[in-house]
């Protein structure tokens, strides 16, 4: 994840021309009108069930407000710094910030920037330090074009783009040396073969693995959103989203992004298209889209479902007839098994989680089913936030996390980090077992499931399920509390466990080294963000998209697996002796068992 760098000029000419204030935490609203200066909650850690207040005021409308992060460390989910757009709370929020991060820039447009301290009686931690500028345009034109006073825009040199000219137009060239595309008419046009807004993002059997690609910069044509729902149509070449929320307005736009062409599209479809949701649940199915529920701008739970025909460019409301209705909700799941597709769980109106579960088959009647559990209390699956995935070989739906009620109050959720598996035949519920098994010779990686989370995305990727984001409560090695997860976990489905993923990674990377093939060392995870959405395509790259992380996410990423995750068909036509080599190819006993592939989930000789 980017974001909008202070350039050195935008730091050094504000403290040059004016005086520089420097504004602790008062207890009262504090006004500042200097151009430049620092706002911080003080020394040591910052009172408990305090508030504290700084306006920056531009003095006039049309100017912009830009405040840096460069600490920022709050009690997790509870002490807040909450950024408004404007004079007062009524004000557009820009930002919730809570927990620990190292930087982050925002900027306020309405010449006005509120900064609110609030925190509980729970404890304090060290708080925040952040400086601030107010210039005529968004961050004086990064250094990369022209400011207009008088119209408040930046006019970009050559080669950049953007409203404050921060973002290259070609950037990397295009990867015209290496022959990935070429830059025409300030934008990338990527050879075939390739994708994203700087062709880095290689496709099919060309794609090496184990590497992070920002296809897609925040703000690059999509509007920043978080609680959308999306899939990835391969006949399309295209992530599809609708809805989601702003903080500020529920969206009501269907917005495509075709790798084709590298480009985000708005699509107005032929006839009445449903209304502007957040929450609410999305799947492919048969090549078009299907929606379900959400929670619309008056704050109405949807129990709509939903189908867009691409071909035909016309959303239709189906089983509105059904004598079986599921209730409204919002933070469920909606999972295509075969011809079925399958609602779970979510929150009801009533504030309540759902645990129940109903299927409908588009294609035969458009009548909604009530599925009974036959081994368990419908209480025990009350859950809202978690992911849900098809697991073909077991015939089961994986369901994993979310928010569950809590064990003592039950008007309180809490998170949980459980993974339940339910037969679609039998009707069964089963407890996966994800704690480490001493005397298993994968106790080595067994030891790395990923900790409660809700709100995150699960997909399978060959004999993998990959779990991302989750808006989380993390104390890291470092003291820091993480409310936002950036780690990518690996659950192999063939051995039920967890894998310590980095390490296997990083074996494999030497291995195929070591073979000639360039060693791979782009290991970057963005910023950790919850209530995106995720999506596989060409069976070895993840997509993920928008989110939430204290401010809102319009970016597209991707994450393209190693080979010894999805040995896909253009892998093995380039690869052929992959799958047979995998196993011979470690060096050591140790590194092969590492990899379930290798050691089939029991001891094995590597020889």
């Amino acid at each position: 994840m980017m974001y909008l760098p202070v350039t050195l000029c935008t730091i050094l000419l504000p403290m040059l021309w004016f005086d520089k204030v420097h504004a602790s935490c008062a207890g009262r609203r504090t006004v500042l009108t200097n151009r430049t200066g620092i706002i911080t909650d003080g020394e040591g850690d910052y009172p408990e069930k305090f508030q504290c207040e700084w306006l920056i005021d531009a003095g006039s409308i049309g100017m912009f407000v830009s405040i840096e992060f460069t600490h920022f460390d709050t009690e997790c989910s509870y002490d807040y710094v909450f950024i408004y757009d404007g004079a007062s709370y009524q004000s557009p929020l820009l930002a919730s910030l809570s927990g620990s991060f190292e930087r982050l820039h925002l900027t306020a447009e309405s010449g006005n920037m509120l900064v609110q301290l609030s925190s509980d009686t729970n404890y304090a931690r060290s708080g925040f330090s952040a400086t601030y500028v107010i210039t005529p345009c968004p961050d004086d034109c990064s250094d990369h074009g022209v400011c207009s006073e008088h119209l408040h825009q930046c006019t970009c040199y050559a080669g950049w783009t953007g409203a404050a000219c921060d973002a290259e137009a070609c950037p990397r060239a295009c990867g015209e040396p290496a022959g990935q595309g070429v830059c025409e008419q300030n934008r990338c046009v990527c050879n075939e073969g390739y994708a994203g807004s700087d062709c880095s993002l290689a496709t099919g059997g060309q794609a090496s693995g184990n590497s992070w690609t920002n296809v897609s910069c925040s703000g690059c044509g999509l509007k920043p959103r978080a609680a959308h729902a999306g899939a990835f149509l391969p006949k399309t070449n295209g992530l599809w989203m609708f809805g989601g929320y702003t903080l500020n307005v529920v969206r009501t736009d269907l917005i495509v992004y075709n790798f084709s062409d590298a480009q985000w599209r708005t699509v107005s479809s032929r006839n009445a298209s449903p209304s502007g949701r957040y929450g609410h649940a999305m799947t492919a199915y048969n090549g078009h889209l299907v929606m379900y529920g959400g929670v619309s701008a008056s704050g109405e739970y949807s129990s709509e479902l939903w189908l867009y025909n691409v071909l035909d460019n016309r959303w239709t409301l189906r089983a509105a007839r059904s004598s079986v209705q599921p209730p409204g909700l919002m933070g469920h799941t909606l999972t295509l098994v075969d011809d079925w597709l399958y609602l779970f769980g979510g929150l009801r109106h009533d504030g309540l989680f759902s645990s129940q579960m109903f299927r409908i088959k588009l294609d035969d009647g458009d009548t909604w089913e009530h599925v009974v559990y036959r081994n368990s209390k419908p209480a025990a699956h009350r859950v809202v936030g978690h992911s849900a995935v098809y697991h073909r070989e077991s015939r089961s739906l994986l369901i994993f996390g979310g928010f569950v009620h809590h064990k003592l109050w039950a008007r309180f959720g809490q998170r949980t980090s459980s993974l339940w598996a339910f037969h679609i035949d039998e009707n069964f519920w089963a407890l996966l077992n994800s704690e480490p098994d001493s005397t298993s010779v994968h106790s080595i990686i067994q030891n790395y499931p990923p900790g409660a989370r809700a709100f995150h995305t699960a997909n399978i990727i060959g004999n993998y399920m990959v779990v991302y984001g989750g808006n989380t409560y993390i104390h890291d090695k470092d003291g820091r509390e993480m409310c936002h997860d950036t780690v990518l976990y690996f659950y192999h489905l063939g051995c039920h466990t967890w894998i310590n993923f980095q390490t296997l990674a990083d074996a494999f990377s030497k291995l195929t080294h070591s073979a000639g093939e360039p060693e791979q060392s782009t290991w970057t995870p963005p910023v950790g963000r919850f209530s995106h959405i995720s999506a596989v395509r060409d069976d070895n790259t993840l997509l993920f998209a928008g989110g939430y992380s204290g401010y809102l996410h319009g970016d597209l990423l991707a994450y393209t697996v190693p080979p010894f995750v999805a040995l896909n068909a253009a892998f093995k036509r380039e690869n052929p002796a992959a799958s047979v080599v995998q196993c011979s190819a470690h060096g050591t006993q140790s590194t092969c068992q590492l990899d379930p592939e290798c050691v089939q989930c029991k001891v094995k000789s590597c020889d």
